[in-house]
C-alpha cells in the first residue's frame, strides 16, 4: 500500500512516481492529480457511491449536482410522497415539458429525471416541496499530505493507480511506446474493477420498471 507522501517523493524513495520511471524530472504532483481525474471519470465501484439529500423546492424543476458528480445511480422522493421517478435520457425529459394555457410550465410531482451539465432536470415543476434521496458515483477528495494520505485507490486498486501514473509520467518524458503500454494496462485494470463491481449484483433480486410502476 502506498500513500500520497510516498507517491510524490524523490526518485530515491521506493514507491514514488519518480522511482518507478527512474527519473527525477517528472512532475509527480501534477501526474497524480491527472491520474486520479482519469480514474474517477471511468471507474464505477461502490467506494465511489455518495448520498445527497434535500428538498426539491416548490416551483423548481432542477437540483444542483455536486461538483464531484460523475454518474447517476439512484433517485427517489422520500417521505409521504415516496416515489421513484424514471431515470431517462435528457432528450426525453426536455421533450416531456408541458405548459398551461397561459404558457406557464405545468406543476406536479415529477415522474422522470435526467442530468444535464450541472443539474438533475425534471419534466415538471414541483407543486410543493419534495424531499429526496440521490445516490450517485462521485470523485473522492484528491490525495493530499497529512489530511488524506490514502484512500481506496491506494488500498484496493494500487495497480490501477500505478499504471495510470506511469502512463502520464512516460507521456511527460515523451516515451511513446511506454505511454501507450501503460495506458492499455490502466484500461485493463479499469475494466476488471468494473466487472468485479458488477459481480456484486449476482444473485440480487431485480425489479423491472414498466410504465410508471414496478414489476
Amino acid at each position: 500500500m502506498s500513500n500520497y507522501t510516498t507517491l510524490v517523493a524523490a526518485k530515491t524513495t521506493d514507491g514514488s512516481i519518480k522511482n518507478w520511471v527512474n527519473d527525477s524530472r517528472v512532475p509527480s504532483t501534477t501526474i497524480l492529480t491527472e491520474a486520479q481525474a482519469w480514474i474517477y471519470q471511468r471507474l464505477r465501484v461502490r467506494q465511489m457511491l455518495k448520498t445527497a439529500t434535500g428538498t426539491l423546492a416548490t416551483n423548481s424543476d432542477t437540483i444542483a449536482l455536486d461538483t464531484t458528480y460523475r454518474a447517476r445511480y439512484f433517485f427517489m422522493f422520500t417521505g409521504v410522497d415516496k416515489a421513484i421517478p424514471s431515470s431517462r435520457l435528457l432528450d426525453d425529459v426536455l421533450s416531456a415539458f408541458s405548459y398551461d394555457s397561459a404558457g406557464n410550465r405545468t406543476t406536479g410531482q415529477p415522474t422522470m429525471w435526467a442530468t444535464d451539465e450541472v443539474n438533475i432536470q425534471f419534466e415538471l415543476r414541483a407543486n410543493k416541496g419534495y424531499p429526496y434521496l440521490f445516490k450517485y458515483y462521485g470523485a473522492l477528495a484528491p490525495l493530499a499530505a497529512s489530511s488524506n494520505e490514502t484512500n481506496f485507490l491506494t488500498n484496493v486498486y494500487p495497480s490501477l493507480l500505478r499504471a495510470i501514473c506511469l502512463h502520464y509520467a512516460y507521456e511527460h518524458l515523451k516515451d511513446a511506446p511506454k505511454t501507450t503500454y501503460w495506458l492499455a494496462k490502466a484500461e485493463q485494470q479499469i475494466a476488471a474493477a468494473n466487472i468485479d463491481s458488477d459481480r456484486e449484483l449476482a444473485g440480487v433480486e431485480m425489479q423491472m420498471q414498466i410504465g410508471g410502476g414496478w414489476e
